[in-house]
């Protein structure tokens, strides 16, 4: 890099530093593959720094922002590049790059660790932390809208727009999956009305997917299909062949909602197979494809074929395993858990509903938690481990409002009523739960019956309707 920052060959370069060296000033320092150079105290850099006229700095900032820009389209990307773009940009005065960058690295973490079945433009290592909490994901939106406001009051350009389309589909995204439904509806709505005056016909499908996993988490089939088909049909028309295939998925999904298995595992193969064409795509989508191995895998479950649900739930987790698409795995392990739980394998039940609990501590989402934990109070029920049961079904109850999902509600009743039920024929504990129990048995299960889904609850419905 400082070969292209100052314009000598290497050999002048090394000759240069080998002076410098010598005067300690610059030390070198060696690494795995590459031999770094650095100052022999931070106060030389710093003073060294200080005294370069601005112009000069700025130009020099601006020279290692761009092959920094330029590196970005042959390496890998993460989060210390766009730390150092968004750095060196912000110290040449590129405001609009600044931005785009801190957008960028806001987009990466958020597409991990929000995105439910994320797209791989990018390969991360297991051991690097994608994490990032929900005060600081909002401490960063306020931010960035400050930045757009100070940028407006000087320029309109296409660039800007884009860039803002680019943010409130970001931010909108974030809050649908937090729950958070009215803000994020109102986001992606400004964000499709845009792309429309823009002529941005990409943003206008993604736009439309977000209304679609809206949706998916409020259990609302019948608007859900109408943005499936808005969006496939402007995918089919722009021969968007990888969103067809994650279009076909959703539409998988609806036919299973609506309980028209046949079709729904039709759509769903087909799904895979558009997905699969060459081992780049399958692997770029590898997600996706995971997600249609799991809802077949859901309709494997719903028929009563346990023991191949559980083969399908392990190929979405094979598929899922070391991509960093960590809450898309936990969905996985709670399905595969409840799975078990139904074939009355409590050993595997509990195994899998720790390695999904293990996930929920590296993302900030609520998506599924509250099914978890019901799910995991009747596994220790029935382990006759009371104290821990009451502990997850009590954090089931504090949390079963957070996503607004009906069936969320049904599965806590679900829990409840069966709860109720093993107190009444177990006496001795009834002390311990009745600070839960505060509605009869035929309460919970009316409520569960109410809530759960006809067609992707069928195991907990026929317990209920015995």
């Amino acid at each position: 890099m400082l070969s292209e920052i100052v314009n000598l060959d290497e050999y002048d370069n090394i000759k240069l530093l080998e002076e410098l060296e010598n005067r300690n000033i610059l030390k070198e320092i060696n690494h795995t593959n590459r031999i770094s150079v650095a100052f022999t105290h931070s106060k030389l850099r710093e003073y060294i720094y200080m005294i370069q006229p601005d112009s000069k700095k700025k130009v020099l900032h601006k020279k290692i922002g761009e092959i920094f820009e330029s590196r970005l389209k042959r390496n890998k990307k993460t989060p210390y590049i766009y730390s150092k773009l968004v750095y060196h940009f912000g110290k040449s005065g590129e405001q609009l790059k600044t931005l785009k960058y801190k957008i960028e690295t806001l987009n990466y973490y958020l597409s991990f660790s929000h995105e439910l079945f994320p797209i791989l433009t990018i390969q991360e290592s297991e051991k690097e932390n994608i994490y990032i909490s929900r005060d600081k994901i909002n401490e960063i939106f306020q931010d960035i809208m400050e930045n757009f406001k100070d940028l407006h009051a000087a320029d309109s350009s296409e660039d800007l727009n884009l860039l803002e389309m680019e943010f409130f589909y970001m931010k909108g995204r974030y809050f649908i999956r937090d729950g958070n439904y009215k803000d994020g509806l109102n986001d992606i709505r400004y964000v499709i009305n845009k792309a429309r005056e823009m002529g941005n016909q990409d943003y206008i499908i993604e736009g439309y997917k977000q209304f679609i996993f809206y949706d998916i988490q409020t259990n609302n089939p019948k608007e859900m299909i109408e943005y499936i088909e808005l969006a496939l049909d402007l995918a089919v028309k722009r021969n968007y062949h990888k969103e067809i295939g994650i279009l076909l998925r959703l539409k998988g999904l609806y036919n299973m909602m609506i309980g028209n298995y046949y079709t729904a595992e039709q759509l769903l193969n087909e799904s895979i197979n558009t997905l699969t064409v060459t081992k780049e795509v399958a692997n770029k989508y590898s997600i996706n494809i995971a997600a249609a191995y799991n809802y077949i895998g859901e309709l494997r479950k719903s028929t009563g074929k346990y023991e191949e649900a559980i083969e399908m739930f392990k190929s979405a987790i094979k598929l899922s395993k070391d991509k960093n698409a960590l809450s898309s795995l936990s969905i996985f392990y709670i399905n595969i858990g409840k799975t078990y739980f139904s074939l009355n394998d409590l050993i595997n039940s509990k195994k899998y509903f720790n390695a999904a609990y293990s996930l929920y501590g590296q993302f900030d989402s609520f998506w599924k938690r509250t099914v978890l934990d019901a799910y995991m109070a009747l596994t220790e029920l029935r382990l006759e481990n009371y104290n821990d049961a009451l502990y997850h079904m009590t954090n089931a109850l504090n949390m079963v409002d957070t996503m607004k999902d009906p069936r969320d509600v049904g599965t806590v009743n679900f829990a409840m009523y069966y709860i109720s039920n093993f107190v009444d024929e177990n006496k001795e504990i009834e002390s311990l739960f009745k600070e839960i129990l505060t509605e009869n048995t035929l309460h919970y299960r009316d409520e569960a019956i109410k809530y759960l889904d006809e067609h992707r609850d069928v195991f907990e419905l026929d317990i209920l309707k015995a």
